[in-house]
C-alpha cells in the first residue's frame, strides 16, 4: 500500500544566526546568540537588544521585508527537496504563508497590496501558479498553515506544499504601540518580548511521493493538535493551561505515545506567562516523556520570531534528526499566542 505519512523534505531558513537552516540549527544548538542593540529605537536612553536579519537593520514595516527574506529560505528549502526547474512545474505545489497581522500599526493598504503582488511574481515564476494561502496567527499560524497544507497533500489536492513563515518586529512604530502597552523586555522591566524576526520555509509531502522522486525524508509529521481558551481569555487572566494541556494530550495520543519525545521546541518570548504556563502544564501532560527530557527555545539566539516560529522550529527538528544531535525518539512542537490558540506539532525521525 502506499505510504501516505506526511514528510518534510526540504528546510530553508534566514535568521540573525544564519543564512541558510544548517548554519541557523547549528548556532541554535550551539547557544549563539545575536542579539544586539537597535539603532533606531529605544526607551529612557537605554538602547533595546532585538535579533535582527536585515543587513541595514533596516527599520519600517514587516510587508518591506518579508518578499527578501522569505524568498531564499522557500528556495533552499526547494532545493533539498530536490524540486529542481525541470520537474517543478509538472507539480501541483502550493505554498501556505504564515505572516504578522495586516493590521498591524504602520502597514498600509498599498505596502500590503504591494506584498501580496510580490509573492504572487514570486510564486508564478517558482511553482507556475497562483495556489498561495496566507495565514495571520501570530506564533500559532505556523500550525495552522501546516495544518491546511497536511490536509491539501493528504487528499491529493497537491502533489507538495511550501509552508513559509516569517516575522519582524522591527519597525519603530510597532515597537512604540508595544511599549505603550508595557509588552517590551526593557531595562526597567523584568519580562516582555526580545523582538527579533526571521524567516523560514518547508516542503511536506507524502513518503510515498518522496521516495517515487527518490528524495530524503528528513522528518515524519505523527500528530497536530490545536486547542483554544475560553473567549476573552488574556495572559492578564490566571490560567490553568487547560487548552495547551488538552493539545498536548491529543497530540501524544497517536503512536508512538509518550515514552517516544525526549525534547520540545517552545516559542518563548521573553514574556512571565509562557514559561509559567508550561510550568503548569508539566504534570498535567508531560508526565509521562522521559525522564530528563529537553527543553528547546530559540529566543535567547534570535528573539521572538512569532509567525516564523513553527516553521522554523520543524526545520530544526528536522536538521536535528537529520544530522544525529537530537538524541533518541522524537521532538515536540508548542505554539502559544496571547489570545489563547494553542497548537502542539509531533514529529519523528523518517
Amino acid at each position: 500500500m502506499p505510504d501516505d505519512r506526511l514528510v518534510v523534505t526540504g528546510a530553508g531558513m534566514r535568521t540573525p544566526v544564519g543564512t541558510n537552516a544548517p548554519g541557523t540549527c547549528g548556532a541554535l544548538r550551539a547557544g549563539i546568540s545575536r542579539l544586539a542593540a537597535w539603532p533606531h529605537f529605544g526607551f529612557a536612553g537605554e538602547p533595546l537588544n532585538v535579533g535582527a536579519v536585515a543587513a541595514g537593520r533596516k527599520d519600517a514595516p514587516w510587508v518591506e521585508k518579508a518578499v527578501p527574506m522569505v524568498s531564499p529560505a522557500i528556495h533552499e528549502a526547494l532545493w533539498q527537496a530536490g524540486l529542481y526547474a525541470y520537474t517543478w512545474h509538472r507539480r501541483r505545489v502550493g505554498l501556505f504563508f504564515s505572516t504578522p497581522s495586516p493590521t498591524r500599526p504602520g502597514v498600509l493598504p498599498e505596502r500590503l497590496a504591494n506584498f501580496r503582488a510580490y509573492v504572487g511574481d514570486l510564486w508564478a515564476e517558482l511553482a507556475g501558479n497562483d495556489l498561495v494561502h496566507y495565514v495571520e496567527q501570530a506564533h500559532v499560524g505556523g500550525a495552522l498553515a501546516l495544518a491546511h497544507a497536511s490536509l491539501a497533500v493528504a487528499k491529493g489536492d497537491l502533489d507538495a506544499a511550501v509552508v513559509a513563515g516569517f516575522e519582524s518586529y522591527l519597525d519603530s512604530v510597532y515597537l512604540d504601540e508595544l511599549l505603550g502597552d508595557g509588552r517590551l523586555l526593557t531595562a526597567d522591566r523584568s519580562s516582555g518580548i526580545i523582538p527579533g524576526e526571521a524567516a523560514a520555509a518547508l516542503v511536506l509531502e507524502t513518503a510515498e511521493t518522496a521516495r517515487r522522486r527518490q528524495a530524503p525524508a528528513l522528518a515524519t509529521i505523527v500528530a497536530l493538535a490545536l486547542e483554544q481558551e475560553p473567549t476573552g481569555w488574556t495572559p492578564m487572566r490566571p490560567s490553568q493551561a487547560d487548552a495547551l494541556a488538552r493539545a498536548l494530550q491529543g497530540a501524544l495520543a497517536a503512536d508512538p505515545g509518550p515514552a517516544a519525545y525526549h525534547r520540545i521546541i517552545v516559542d518563548h518570548t521573553g514574556e512571565r506567562w509562557r514559561a509559567r504556563e508550561w510550568a503548569l502544564v508539566e504534570p498535567r501532560a508531560l508526565g509521562s516523556l522521559p525522564d530528563g527530557w529537553d527543553l528547546w527555545h530559540p529566543v535567547e539566539s534570535i528573539g521572538d520570531v512569532a509567525a516564523a516560529f513553527v516553521p522554523l522550529a520543524v526545520g530544526w527538528a528536522s536538521q536535528a534528526f537529520a544530522r544525529r544531535y537530537a538524541g533518541p525518539g522524537g521532538i515536540l512542537v508548542g505554539a502559544m499566542n496571547d489570545t489563547g490558540e494553542r497548537a502542539i506539532v509531533a514529529l519523528m525521525p523518517p
